[in-house]
């Protein structure tokens, strides 16, 4: 088995290396047997994961989960006994914390799986017409899986959907894409065969009318809010796309409509400050974002460390992109009130960050 885990490490470091594909500790890999599973350790980096990052399971075990009927009504509880069976399936009980989508990695046939996060995939996936224009430019190639909280509950909808034997690509709305196979090259090959099918996204902005531009530079901005944030870190950024945000009106409603994703949520918290021209940077850094959006200028991340500002800034922009090609495809779609209020509360995503942050 160690050559296939050598074959897994080479997969994942090559996905995590992609632009776009795995950002921060995003994204897991996983490859199995008929009765183990190896699947990557919650908050480990794809780009740099070595043998270490994966945690045996017991894929028996895995399955008692998805046939199990004594799951809690409420979310909390099921998620802890959730937490506390995936953590029982360990083989070695000194483990580490396997990813949250370690069922999803199980329910596939194939040996190997690889889920990721591409800006152009989950600018379909986070598009009002996204299963629409999945079924027209993908057909059959493609599993069309709706949005539903990661984890258990997302294990099971996939499960009943899986019957209809679409299992190789799945889009995930408002998540990203799994795609699976034999080796290595097969999940190659269908992932290039996917990129090349996807619609094209004529990213011509939000429109709406022009918002005027703070006067003082992204710089000025920033140094003004290092001294308001108190010991936490401060992060300019304004890349083309976050530009294309705080332009115009329209850029600014889509910026805060809410989240598109789990990972924008962890990275980045649920909804950005927008500052106007000569408006109170005081009052927005008083509320605690993450992100703070100047008008006609840029946008700052704010965080405890400066790596994780500078990660936040990297979510943030790859966010932007999504919104600006998704518009182009129809329409964005943010999560619901409720889908964000469970990646907020969620534990598991919580650990995630921490041990991504401490990487």
């Amino acid at each position: 088995m160690s050559g296939r885990l050598d074959e897994l490490v080479a997969l994942s470091r090559g996905f995590g290396s992609r632009p776009g594909f795995a950002l921060a500790g995003g994204g897991n890999t996983s490859l199995k047997t008929a009765d183990r599973l190896w699947v990557k350790a919650s908050g480990h980096r794809l780009a740099a994961i070595d043998a270490s990052g994966f945690v045996e399971l017991d894929r028996g075990k895995l399955e008692a989960m998805l046939d199990a009927a004594d799951w809690p009504e409420e979310p909390a509880a099921r998620e802890a006994l959730f937490v506390e069976r995936v953590m029982a399936a360990r083989v070695d009980p000194a483990a580490g914390r396997p990813s949250v989508e370690a069922l999803l990695h199980h329910l596939l046939p194939e040996r190997f799986v690889v889920h990721t996060h591409p800006t152009a995939v989950n600018a379909l996936a986070c598009c009002v017409r996204g299963g629409a224009l999945a079924e027209e430019h993908l057909g059959p190639s493609a599993l069309w899986q709706p949005y539903a909280d990661p984890g258990l509950t997302l294990a099971l909808d996939l499960r009943a959907r899986l019957g209809g034997g679409r299992g190789g690509v799945v889009l995930m709305e408002n998540h990203g894409l799994i795609v699976s196979g034999a080796d290595a090259e097969a999940i190659e090959d269908a992932t290039s065969s996917l990129l090349r099918d996807l619609p094209a996204a004529d990213a011509a902005g939000f429109g709406g009318d022009p918002l005027p531009a703070d006067r003082r530079t992204l710089a000025e901005i920033a140094a003004t809010v290092r001294g308001l944030a108190a010991d936490r870190a401060v992060v300019p950024f304004e890349t083309l796309a976050v530009r294309g945000l705080v332009a115009t009106t329209g850029g600014r409603a889509a910026a805060l409509a809410g989240p598109l994703t789990p990972d924008q949520i962890v990275y980045c918290g649920g909804f950005p400050a927008f500052v106007e021209a000569g408006g109170s940077l005081g009052a927005a850094v008083a509320a605690g974002p993450r992100i703070v959006l100047i008008a006609g200028r840029g946008g700052l991340a704010i965080h405890a460390t400066k790596k994780q500002a500078a990660t936040a800034a990297a979510v943030y922009d790859d966010a932007a992109q999504v919104m600006l090609a998704a518009h182009a495809l129809g329409g964005v779609k943010t999560m619901t009130p409720a889908h964000r209020v469970f990646i907020e509360q969620w534990e598991a995503e919580s650990h995630r960050q921490q041990v991504a942050a401490d990487a």
